[in-house]
């Protein structure tokens, strides 16, 4: 049932997603088809346009011309335009006409009936905004002549002219000019969003300024368009006042963007952008002061800042280039096309600017390379977080990984006879997951979980008494009731913990046997989770070739005779035929020799090593002053061991010069000859533990070899006349 509704959810997400194109498809269609003849009438906005049939002149010179037009080397001199207004004009109608930066006047019949001149504005010197002249006309107008003066400044740019009911002329005008419109003022709520993101949430991080100067970045070039748009006049109530913060917010897109690019890369070109940032901010401040000295106009100046973002534009190509080559692009390389994009797109700004004075939707270029760069930048942010989640999984993943080792090896500490146990468990479970992957359908993942949950399998043994737990005999009744509480004290202990699928069923049933006699629950078969028969056979195969009190290790083809001996008895027959082929074939052999565990350069480990003493001094009965101290030891070596920490493990004991055994009254100045010679040369990491009566386990950490020379040397002339101090390497022991 649950494999049916993640189906039937997968179905019902990839549906929902075909609907969300279809709707967004439709509504294209919806806005720019033109095939609308069965739909409702809306009416006839459109002005008439009255660009025919002009004369002008130009220092007494006259010709014909159809507007618009550009009257080229007539900058500081004034054009007369004249012509004949329709017989169509009636009451309620306006003529509109642009004026690009010049002095306009329109006279009909003689009359002045609107003018645009920088002589009557309080905002402005010589340059005029841009804007549209919308003059009345009444009935009595038509057929009378019309004449507009234009005192050119900069373009000698002559706009077509449009005639029209009321705000009709202004329709087109809108039309054109509405959805750059729009798109900057959305632009401007858009940029407000990360700089309140900055100021209230981000701040402290540092990395948030590139948040930070996007949003500024936006909302310049957003005001800059609004400014320069021409709908302006229906914007601003003084539209004339934008001649100042238009200017303004120009220089103030390149200085942020400036940032934005130098925090996007890492602040690696911090001087040379700080560099052009200043050069920005102080040419607008010389602009200003030329300007309300009258020295010199804002719209002159232009080119000064223009060059400033030129200069810009070139050094994020070239340090853009520079990471390219050095490889360092990676953490920004989705933000890195939208920085080419939109240092391109604002150098063809420039490039029509200069070409199309006027003629064109001022800022539409750089609009379309922002819009480029804030997707990219949405995209690369994507990136990053999904990076981060991925990074910080794998970091949860690691410390819940590490955590788990380090309990297993708590639980093998606390075992004398099965040191490292749950680390080869894990392993061999691993291989023969590995092994039935394809059967099971176990992908890389699932077969690393089988490996964690083999280090976790004997959690339980926590909680089992030591004396059980390390009993050299054989358990009685009681005790092995106790012992096998050992799963579901595991169980219990996890029942919590669900980071890793199949982990409370590794530990509560891997004791489970295939014929139903197993423990805690008699499972029986199929019933039995394939987690837990995977660890069952696993579990075992380590018991086999580890050494026991009253064995050695068995060889591998003892091993493979007992598993195939016990399929469908104990073990699962199918996954002992497999590993028992696995055996055969070599693909998995023991992480033991001789029975003892290796450390990660194939050698027998320190710690096995004293295990496999402390076993035998007990099963001799050599009189172990204090077992549980030894272990702790043990789990000491373990850890030092998994950190390549070296550490070097002597017996040093003491006996009499004259080979008699140490006496009962000589037994506490023995100890206190023993302690006092070898103390004295150990350092901060260094232990001296009481093995037995006359015996101590020495463990030297971190020594190199001339130090540890030195060192044992130093002990072993620690005599005097009665007594004598040995020292002998651990495993010496074993032989």
């Amino acid at each position: 049932m649950a494999k049916f509704f993640k189906v039937l959810e997968k179905i019902l997400t990839i549906l929902a997603i075909i609907l969300f194109f279809v709707t967004i498809a439709w509504t294209v269609v919806a806005v720019f088809d033109g095939d609308n003849y069965d739909e409702a009438y809306i009416g006839n906005f459109e002005p008439y346009t009255f660009n025919e049939n002009w004369t002008i002149e130009k220092e007494g010179v006259k010709y014909p011309v159809t507007l618009p037009v550009t009257i080229d080397n007539s900058t500081g001199k004034s054009i007369i335009m004249r012509n004949v207004l329709p017989d169509y004009i009636t009451d309620g109608m306006n003529i509109l006409f642009r004026a690009s930066v010049e002095d306009v006047y329109i006279y009909i019949d003689g009359e002045l009936r609107q003018s645009y001149a920088s002589k009557y504005m309080r905002a402005v010197n010589y340059y005029l905004p841009s804007a549209y002249l919308a003059c009345p006309l009444t009935r009595e107008d038509a057929g009378r002549p019309i004449k507009v003066i234009v005192k050119v400044k900069a373009t000698g740019l002559l706009n077509e002219v449009t005639i029209g009911y009321g705000s009709d002329s202004w329709f087109p005008v809108i039309r054109n000019n509405i959805v750059v419109t729009i798109v900057a003022v959305f632009m401007c709520i858009i940029g407000i969003i990360p700089i309140i993101a900055y100021e209230f949430v981000f701040k402290k991080h540092d990395k948030s300024k590139t948040l930070n100067n996007l949003g500024l970045t936006i909302m310049s070039i957003g005001i800059w368009i609004i400014s320069e748009s021409k709908l302006r006049q229906i914007i601003f109530s003084r539209p004339s006042l934008t001649n100042y913060f238009t200017y303004i917010a120009i220089g103030l897109v390149g200085i942020f963007a400036i940032r934005f690019i130098n925090e996007v890369q890492e602040r690696r070109f911090r001087k040379y952008y700080l560099f052009i940032e200043a050069g920005m901010i102080l040419q607008i401040v010389i602009n200003f002061s030329l300007y309300f000295a009258k020295v010199a106009e804002l719209y002159a100046l232009l080119r000064f800042q223009h060059i400033w973002m030129l200069i810009g534009i070139a050094f994020v190509i070239v340090t853009i280039s520079k990471d390219v080559v050095d490889k360092k692009t990676r953490a920004y390389r989705i933000t890195c096309f939208g920085m080419i994009i939109f240092a391109i797109f604002c150098a063809v700004e420039l490039f029509v600017f200069y070409q199309k004075r006027g003629t064109y939707a001022m800022g539409l270029y750089m609009c379309i390379g922002l819009i480029g760069l804030l997707l990219l930048t949405c995209f690369q942010s994507i990136q990053n977080a999904v990076s981060l989640l991925r990074e910080h999984e794998k970091r949860r993943e690691e410390m819940t990984i590490s955590t788990i080792e380090t309990i297993s090896s708590a639980i093998d500490a606390k075992d004398e006879y099965t040191g490292g146990h749950s680390y080869r468990v894990g392993k061999y479970a691993m291989a023969l997951a590995r092994e039935v992957s394809d059967l099971y359908g176990f992908k890389e993942e699932d077969i690393m979980r089988i490996r964690y949950i083999g280090l976790l399998h004997d959690i339980g043994k926590i909680g089992v008494a030591d004396e059980i737990l390390n009993k050299t005999g054989r358990l009685t009744k009681e005790e092995f009731s106790l012992m096998k509480t050992h799963p579901i004290i595991g169980y219990r202990l996890l029942a919590a913990m669900d980071d890793f699928e199949g982990l409370l069923d590794g530990i509560r049933f891997h004791h489970e046997r295939y014929d139903g006699t197993g423990y805690p629950d008699g499972l029986k078969g199929d019933s039995i989770p394939l987690i837990a028969r995977i660890l069952g056979i696993a579990d075992a195969y380590d018991a086999m070739t580890s050494n026991r009190v009253y064995r050695t290790r068995l060889d591998d083809s003892e091993v493979r005779a007992e598993i195939e001996r016990c399929a469908g008895s104990q073990f699962d027959p199918y996954l002992a035929s497999v590993f028992s082929k696995l055996i055969e074939e070599g693909e998995v052999t023991p992480v033991t020799v001789g029975g003892l565990e290796v450390n990660k350069k194939g050698e027998i480990s320190h710690s096995s090593i004293l295990e496999a003493v402390l076993r035998k001094s007990i099963a001799l009965e050599k009189g172990v002053t204090k077992p549980s101290y030894i272990r702790m030891v043990c789990y000491l070596l373990k850890l030092a061991e998994k950190f390549d920490d070296k550490a070097d493990i002597f017996f040093i004991e003491v006996s009499r010069k004259d080979l008699k055994e140490i006496s009962k009254a000589d037994t506490e100045r023995a100890k206190e000859k023993l302690e006092a010679s070898v103390s004295r040369h150990l350092e901060r990491y260094d232990l001296l533990i009481e093995y037995t009566s006359f015996r101590s386990l020495c463990v030297l950490f971190k020594r190199d070899l001339k130090k540890l020379t030195e060192t044992v040397n130093e002990i072993k002339q620690e005599s005097d006349d009665e007594f004598d101090i040995s020292v002998k390497e651990i495993t010496s022991e074993l032989l």
